[in-house]
């Protein structure tokens, strides 16, 4: 601005529809691979390179943007942009049974809505442009959040999967469902571990909504326990330089986001004691009646008081492992 100490003051806004190549060209057809380097009887043999999925269609994201850009004397800088989006069609591996011989399939999961800001400010606090000195500081802050709008009918099949997967293994299990995040982590509610047995109690629900106490894991009564999404992140950075010697720092952060902590899960109540485990194996479990214990018994040292004898019990996705994920470098 001409005569100003403002040098950028802009509002701005944008809107418009676009196509996404999200997934590869050839997705919705069954591709092979030849093995060239090694032959059978003379002949060369093929192998599928992914699974088919003849109803995949394109995703199609319609989107708006919001911004603001200030400027002070080219040394203190602020922009601001906030944007809302919805993508139709959209495009998401799923997760197979190994059976399959496949891990994931791209399948398209119905509308999504996603919708957030970024923040990013900067400062040169000291500046001796003759010297080639200067020292300034930069902020970034963003957070997107995405809710499923509208689930298609392949969804709808995937989750009732899903359900009977999450009895079969120790592993948290996606589903999608409207208004639900697609990043959101599915357990079993806990209070913990019964001083009295060893055993994890869980929280159910009966037909009419109300809650009660458990030692009988059901999948279906799964909830969202956390969102791997962090509600903020981003980065902030320092930047020092003196006659054309520099330094600069650059810390990441998120804050708000959750996850299971599997590793736990695997080392700790489900281990295998013929390999390496867990020092809170040793120190954490439950072990006698009234022990207080983060962990439950291990094997055979579970203590079944309706059998009156110790029993193995595995340990499924519930709230217990669902941890807060900090991440500063």
């Amino acid at each position: 601005m001409e005569g100003s100490n403002i040098t950028q003051l802009r509002l701005r806004a944008t809107t418009g529809s676009t196509g996404s190549q999200s997934s590869a060209a050839y997705n919705t057809l069954a591709s092979y691979e030849y093995f060239l380097d090694k032959t059978y009887g003379g002949q060369l043999g093929a192998q599928l390179l992914n699974m088919r999925n003849e109803d995949l269609q394109w995703q199609e994201k319609v989107e708006q943007n919001y911004g603001f850009d200030f400027n002070y004397k080219n040394r203190y800088s602020f922009t601001f942009e906030y944007y809302h989006s919805i993508t139709n069609n959209a495009v998401n591996p799923l997760s197979l049974a190994p059976s399959t011989g496949f891990t994931t399939v791209q399948e398209n999961v119905g509308k999504v809505l996603n919708r957030g800001f970024d923040l990013r400010a900067g400062a040169t606090v000291w500046q001796q442009p003759a010297d080639r000195s200067y020292l300034s500081f930069s902020l970034m802050i963003s957070r997107n959040k995405n809710i499923l709008k509208e689930i298609s009918e392949a969804m709808r099949s995937y989750n009732e999967q899903q359900e009977e997967l999450a009895t079969e293994g120790n592993v948290p299990v996606q589903k999608y469902y409207d208004g639900v995040s697609m990043d959101a982590i599915w357990a079993m509610p806990s209070l913990g571990i019964d001083p009295a047995n060893g055993r994890e109690i869980y929280i159910a629900k009966d037909d009419n909504g109300n809650p009660y106490r458990t030692y009988t894991y059901d999948a279906a009564q799964q909830v969202i326990c956390g969102d791997e999404l962090p509600k903020f992140q981003g980065n902030a950075g320092v930047n020092f330089e003196y006659k054309g010697f520099g330094i600069n720092a650059v810390l990441t952060y998120q804050y708000g986001a959750k996850m299971y902590n599997q590793p736990l899960v695997d080392k700790v109540e489900n281990a295998d004691m013929k390999y390496n485990v867990d020092r809170r194996i040793y120190t954490d479990r439950w072990r006698k009646p009234g022990d207080i214990a983060l962990y439950k018994a291990i094997s055979e040292e579970v203590y079944v008081s309706e059998k009156q004898q110790f029993a193995s019990e595995k340990t499924y996705p519930t709230s217990r492992f669902v941890q807060k994920r900090v991440r500063t470098n």
